[in-house]
This record gives structure tokens, C-alpha cells and sequence, in this order.
């Protein structure tokens, strides 16, 4: 699902395949996002940049996380997948220098939480990827087609709610790369991203709102980026490109709410109507240099800058955003890096907040960040990292938030959704994981941060809703022969949450003033491998919150005999997905 990456939001994280930005890569893009729109067996490898990301990243200002497809390995292969949340098929192989992999994966989560609770609805989804690769002496190009698309029934009839929802997304994308000598590639990557999303909704809970939505969004996204990379010698290298982005989309929102008492504090009136539609259509300029330098081989630099042009109504502005990377082996075993710079994020077409009745674009955010770190390797079996940050972010995106429970289907309906504009943000922590290789079977990683992330509104600084002050993880894997376990805690404090207000707020100090109790999470793996004639057979178990812990995510508020009480909302509960898959 989405992620938080070093304080920042969701919107905040730039995700790609071969290298092509993929627009929202996920199923349930507005219920939480809980899966990905890349079947899992189809990734090769996946990098995080968490800071110091080149300038060839620029568009997002928390991360990047870049999926490789898994390559081929045999002439003809095949997996099937089958578990409690998916099936999934897939067949890959190549013929010479041409490379081929078709799959398509099903959801079958809709007919499963039935046996555990029919209050979720039918959540079904499937998605499909084609991708056809050549390479040849002097070049390579990459076809790939991506579509997802999602049939949602959803409902929580705890609070009062129905939702559906229908979601088709094709995304398409050619990477060409040409290297007419040893020290000079030419790339040109062009993509195609069209959706087109609808839901709806009912929401009736008296001491909440009571009301409906309606929406629809269309958009087209049409990239082309040529660039080159130029080694000029051993000590220098060199790359270089540009980015033309056009987007075209149609919006269209309905919303009636009638608010209940909950509504009274927070609301300008007892009830809200909304109509709008929206067609808007413009263009982003991306032009980027960066040039890389080796001093000596103990010591690497990398300089950077970016320029970004915004052509969108009513935003036309352009930003400069330098970078300086530095990397020095201190020892064999020790490496030391740090990173300056400055990243910004326009806001897309795509992301206008319509349904929230902003009619307009924002102004882009621009963060200014710096980190400090090492990489320590004492033993051949321990590896020990610690990593410092700091992020100030100018203007960041107003943004609308459910202050009492976020988890819910339809939060623009409901009476605690108000507006927040801080006109200042900044994120700083530490990071520290160690890795340790117990045996050729076993070995485990444990991490720990510690961090704060704040906002400020109406000159008062306070806690973003998704910040954690401390967050700990441990994993532990174990392979041997046929059989696979691993364990994987997670633990953090509890994100912000605002008490109940029985009058107005004078002041942002009374939003985010307390804390939802402690998050833990044990997931736990089993495998088991059956080698075949010609192919293996392995049956696993996926057992997710396996401790049974409810963990509260928000509050729901209740009217009783003795007057408003708060009911704990939890989030995932234990879920088993069994699963086999056949590889040949």
C-alpha cells in the first residue's frame, strides 16, 4: 500500500516500473490503498530512496521506490498462484534477444472475507501486465502495458456506511536505449496513462452526517523523456536529460451531508451541498544535469540541479532545485555519506481536491533536506547502518483530514472532515538497523527510529496525523532445505488523534492533543517445497496480526443512555491466507 516516507505524506512518493513513473499503483485507490497494482511475483528487486535521490527524481519530495521486473531465467516458464486473496498466473521466456512475459492476476479476497465478516462487502480486483523486451549490441527498447481495474462493493455497517466504487486504469510505456560507444547511452522512455474512476456512496449515522457522494474522474497522462549518461573520462560522468508532461482530465463531484451533533464544532453550517465540474487540461517541463566525480577511490561526489516549469491554470511557475551528494570510504569496512538539497513537488492535475471544494491547484511544495550517515560493516556477518535527517518543507499542500477516525469509507462526508493549511512543515529523525548472519540458515534484521514530524498552523507547531515518535522492527529468516519460516514484528507509538470537541477550536492547539495507544503486529511465514519431475510445488501460510491485538486507528462516537462515549476503530484484524504455487 502507500507509503510515509521520513515525515512526509503519501503523495509525497514517487513509484516506478522500468523506470517509468506509474500513476497511484494500487487497488482501493481510495479505501485505503491495502494492495498493490503489481502482482508481487512479477518484482525482481525494489530500491528505496528514502533522501539524497538524483535529480532524475524530482517530481515527488519524500521518496522513490523503483520496482525491477524479474527478468526471464529459462526459455519457457510459468507460476500459478493461488491463495486467500489472489490467483495469479503467470508465463515469461525469451528467444534470443527477445524477452516476453504475459500475467494477469484475480482477486478472490471478495469470496473469502465472507467467511470471516460479511460486514467489508466485495472488494474484487484483477490486473494484467504485458511487457516484451529486446536487446541487441548496442541497444535495448522495452514495451510494457500495465491495467488494473477494481469492482468495489464495500460497506461498514457499524457506522452507517455503503460505498462502490468501479476503477480502470491502463498505463503503457517504450523505454529505447542506444549506446553508440563504450562511454555514451541514449535513452528515451514516452508513457500513456489513462483512468478513469467512479465511486459512490451513502453515509447515515445520526450523531455523525448523513448524506451521499458522487464521483467521477478522467485523465490522461502523456510523458516523453530523453536523456543521456556520458562517461567524459574515468573520473567524471555525466547525465543529462528533459521531461515533457502533458495532462488532461474531466472532474465531476456531487456531495449532500447533513451533519449531526459530532458536526456542531467543527462545521460552518448544519448541512453541505456541493457541485462542481471540472475539465482542465496543461503541461510540466522537467530539465535535469547531474555529473558525478570520482577524486580518488576512496572519495565520490555528485553535484545536481533541476528545473521544474509548471504550465497549469492558475499555476505557472518554475523552480531551480540544487543537490550535492557525498560518498567516502572511510575503511573497507566503513562508509560515510551525506546528502544536501532542495526537491519540489507540483501539484498534478490528477490530484485536484474537488471533492474537498478546492477548485483550484496549489502552489508547489519545496522542501529543503539534509542527511548524515554511515555504513559500518565490523564483521562478516554484521552490518550496522545509522542515518541522520532533517526536512523543512515551504507551503506545503493544504489538505483535509477526519480528526477523530481516518479510517473510514467516505471521510468527505463525515462531520469531523475540516481543511488544514500549515504554512510550515519539517521532519527530523534518526534511523539505525543492524543486520546479523547467524548461520547459512538463519539470519535477522532489526531496526529502530526515532523521529518527529510537525506542521505548523496558525503559528503554533504541531504533530502531522501520521507521525510516529518511535518505531522499532524485527525480522527474522530461516531457510532450510525444503522448508522456509520467517517473523516480522512491527512496533510503533500511537500516530495523533484530537479529543472530541464540544465547542469551536480558538486555536490549531486543540487538534492532534493526544495519542491512539501503541501499534504491534506479528506477521508470520511458512513454506514448504515439493521439488517435482519437471517443476516445484510449495504451500504456504501467511498469518498477518498472528497475536490477535486489536489496534485502534481512530474513534467512533456513540450515543448512549449516558451520553456520548468513543468506540475503539480497529484496523486489520488476523488474517490467514494459505496459499500454493506451482513453478515450471
Amino acid at each position: 500500500g502507500r507509503n510515509h516516507i521520513r515525515g512526509g505524506n503519501t503523495d509525497e512518493v514517487m513509484y516506478l516500473v522500468d523506470g517509468v513513473q506509474i500513476i497511484e499503483p494500487f487497488h482501493m485507490t481510495d479505501f485505503y490503498a491495502f494492495f498493490s497494482a503489481i502482482n508481487p511475483g512479477l518484482v525482481d528487486s525494489i530500491d528505496i530512496y528514502t533522501a539524497g535521490f538524483p535529480v532524475t527524481y524530482g517530481s515527488r519530495i519524500s521518496g522513490v521506490v523503483d520496482m525491477e521486473i524479474q527478468p526471464a531465467s529459462e526459455s519457457l516458464s510459468g507460476l500459478l498462484d493461488i491463495n486467500l486473496i489472489s490467483a495469479a498466473a503467470q508465463v515469461q521466456g525469451y528467444q534470443g534477444g527477445l524477452e516476453w512475459l504475459v500475467s494477469a492476476r484475480r482477486s478472490v479476497v471478495d469470496k473469502m472475507l465472507g467467511m470471516f465478516d460479511n460486514d467489508y462487502g466485495k472488494p474484487y480486483f484483477h490486473d494484467e501486465m504485458l511487457r516484451l523486451a529486446w536487446e541487441g549490441d548496442t541497444g535495448s527498447i522495452a514495451v510494457g502495458l500495465l491495467a488494473s481495474n477494481d469492482e468495489l462493493k464495500l460497506r461498514n455497517d457499524d457506522a452507517g456506511e455503503e460505498a462502490k466504487a468501479d476503477y480502470h486504469s491502463l498505463a503503457s510505456w517504450i523505454l529505447g536505449e542506444y549506446s553508440p560507444t563504450d562511454s555514451l547511452q541514449l535513452s528515451l522512455a514516452t508513457s500513456y496513462t489513462r483512468v478513469d474512476n467512479k465511486r459512490r456512496g451513502t453515509l447515515d449515522d445520526p450523531i455523525d452526517a448523513q448524506g451521499n457522494l458522487a464521483e467521477s474522474r478522467k485523465f490522461t497522462v502523456i510523458t516523453a523523456r530523453p536523456s543521456l549518461l556520458w562517461r567524459l573520462s574515468d573520473a567524471w560522468l555525466l547525465q543529462a536529460g528533459v521531461e515533457g508532461q502533458y495532462q488532461e482530465g474531466d472532474f465531476d463531484v456531487s456531495i449532500e451531508t447533513r451533519y449531526g451533533l459530532l458536526g456542531a464544532p467543527l462545521q460552518p453550517s448544519d448541512a453541505l451541498n456541493r457541485d462542481a465540474t471540472e475539465s482542465r487540461d496543461g503541461t510540466l517541463f522537467t530539465g535535469f544535469l547531474s555529473l558525478q566525480q570520482r577524486v580518488t577511490d576512496r572519495l565520490q561526489l555528485e553535484y545536481g540541479v533541476r528545473y521544474d516549469l509548471q504550465d497549469i491554470d492558475p499555476i505557472h511557475d518554475n523552480q531551480f532545485s540544487p543537490r550535492f551528494q557525498v560518498n567516502y570510504r572511510a575503511t573497507p569496512r566503513l562508509r560515510l555519506f551525506a546528502n544536501i538539497g532542495r526537491y519540489t513537488q507540483q501539484q498534478n492535475l490528477y490530484e485536484l481536491q474537488l471533492d474537498d471544494g478546492l477548485l483550484e491547484l496549489n502552489p508547489p511544495q519545496i522542501a529543503d533536506q539534509v542527511s548524515l550517515g554511515a555504513d559500518w560493516k565490523p564483521t562478516e556477518k554484521t552490518e550496522l547502518r545509522l542515518e541522520a535527517y532533517m526536512r523543512r518543507v515551504d507551503d506545503p499542500r493544504p489538505r483535509f483530514e477526519n480528526l477523530y477516525n481516518p479510517w473510514v469509507l467516505l471521510p468527505e462526508l463525515h462531520a469531523d472532515r475540516v481543511g488544514l493549511s500549515p504554512d510550515k512543515a519539517r521532519a527530523r529523525g534518526a534511523e539505525l538497523t543492524l543486520r546479523y548472519q547467524f548461520s547459512e540458515t538463519l539470519s535477522a534484521t532489526a531496526g529502530y527510529a526515532h523521529a518527529n514530524t510537525e506542521e505548523r498552523l496558525q503559528s503554533n507547531w504541531r504533530p502531522r496525523p501520521w507521525d510516529q515518535h518511535q518505531a522499532a522492527r524485527l525480522s527474522v529468516q530461516w531457510r532450510k532445505g525444503q522448508w522456509q519460516l520467517s517473523a516480522n514484528a512491527a512496533w510503533h507509538s500511537g500516530w495523533p488523534n484530537t479529543s472530541r470537541l464540544t465547542e469551536p477550536p480558538t486555536s490549531s492547539l486543540r487538534l492532534y492533543d493526544r495519542e491512539l495507544p501503541d501499534y504491534f503486529s506479528l506477521d508470520l511465514h511458512v513454506a514448504r517445497r515439493f521439488d517435482l519431475k519437471r517443476s516445484k510445488l510449495e504451500v504456504y501460510l501467511d498469518l498477518t496480526n498472528s497475536t490477535f491485538r486489536k489496534n485502534v486507528g481512530g474513534y467512533r462516537y456513540e450515543q448512549s443512555d449516558t451520553g456520548i462515549l468513543a468506540d475503539d476503530r480497529h484496523l486489520l484484524p488476523t488474517f490467514p491466507a494459505l496459499g500454493v504455487a506451482w513453478t515450471w
